[in-house]
């Protein structure tokens, strides 16, 4: 059993708990929460949506142990909010529900949509409850409620978050996103920023021209290859699975090297016929000297997602997905720039493998602070 201490619904609370423990079920079990519905339990659904320090996640994927020192809320805990009473209001008016069991994911998300972007448009709204699944309803009415009370939360945000849904899967040169070497990198749309440093144990100068390689670099990071490069343009695959989700995302890009700085970017636009989820974004990197025989890599991923997969771009999920991609490319990397045997890399990569890492990198903080 471990000990934690959290805030639920503004109440700090303390428990010990398994570690394998989901947050969902120790919200039900342990605390009475029953309005955290679990469905998929693959955090494909959205059933068990809660805001966790201000960000909508997955219960069902999260440990009840990486709460520690956090705060959640779940739908109790809107009780008295003046946009949640808003949106039920609306939600009622609209029908735009019917047996319930996503509605307290659906609000949450849809009250996250509202207090930051009040009303994007259809488009755009949709885009951003593509990751709750409703079986009723057919979404017209979700949609228009959370758009009405967009309207008197603040109206619609600056043309550059409103996106229109794609009509085709082709990828044109036009949606490549701009490849600029400059840190931090901001995505259009409104779209994900996870910045995040790694220590690489080889000199600066060796590190860089590792660097210069495209092939190389991409061989190091899950689930990723190179179909054709061509000096600065590049296409390539990445294969993903998502609890029962696999996507084969196809897509071309530019990669681009500024020597005297040490920085270079990767930036491109894919798309997956089967499932229909499209991504752009842009990886911005920086190569800092740390001392003669290691380099600080500096990275700045940006990035949009639509289509099923846009459910997994919210960031409490990508921070952590995102932090376990980076430790293992860096350590593919420094495998290969000491010569050795590099770990093989998967073909697809899978939040399993995530939570696999999450549990191991937890166990060996707790063995570090002597628990």
């Amino acid at each position: 059993m471990t000990g934690i201490s959290l805030t639920i619904n503004g109440e700090v609370v303390e428990a010990d708990v398994e570690p394998r423990t989901s947050l969902a079920d120790f919200l039900r079990n342990s605390r009475g929460l029953t309005g955290t519905h679990l469905g998929c339990e693959h955090g494909v659904c959205g059933a068990c949506t809660v805001s966790v320090d201000g960000s909508p996640a997955r219960s069902c994927i999260l440990y009840a142990v990486q709460m520690h020192d956090r705060s959640v809320v779940t739908i109790e805990g809107f009780d008295d909010d003046a946009t949640m009473a808003d949106l039920r209001s609306e939600f009622s008016k609209q029908h735009a529900l019917q047996c319930g069991f996503c509605t307290p994911g659906m609000l949450i998300t849809a009250r996250d949509i509202v207090t930051r972007l009040g009303n994007p448009g259809e488009a755009r709204v949709r885009e951003e409850l593509a990751g709750n699944l409703c079986r009723c309803t057919g979404y017209a009415g979700i949609v228009q409620a959370v758009q009405n009370v967009g309207v008197r939360q603040g109206g619609a945000p600056p043309a550059s978050l409103q996106v229109a849904m794609p009509q085709r899967l082709v990828i044109e040169e036009s949606d490549l996103a701009p490849a600029q070497p400059i840190l931090p990198a901001e995505p259009a749309g409104g779209g994900t920023v996870i910045e995040q440093a790694i220590i690489l144990d080889a000199a600066c100068g060796q590190v860089w021209k590792f660097f210069q390689s495209a092939p190389d670099v991409a061989a190091c990071l899950p689930g990723a290859g190179l179909t054709r490069y061509d000096a600065e343009t590049w296409e390539g695959t990445v294969r993903i699975k998502m609890g029962p989700i696999r996507a084969q995302l196809k897509g071309k890009g530019t990669y681009k090297l500024i020597e005297v700085e040490k920085t270079g970017s990767m930036a491109g636009a894919g798309a997956d016929e089967l499932s229909g989820s499209r991504v752009r974004g842009a990886l911005n990197f920086a190569l800092t000297p740390e001392g003669d025989n290691a380099t600080r890599l500096t990275l700045s991923l940006s990035y949009t997602l639509q289509g099923v997969l846009a459910q997994f771009s919210r960031s409490s999920l990508a921070r952590d997905f995102v932090r376990v991609v980076v430790q293992e490319f860096g350590q593919n990397v420094n495998a290969r720039l000491s010569g050795r045997s590099a770990p093989s890399v998967a073909t697809e990569f899978s939040p399993w493998r995530v939570l696999r890492l999450l549990i191991a990198s937890w166990w060996h903080r707790q063995r570090g602070n002597g628990t």
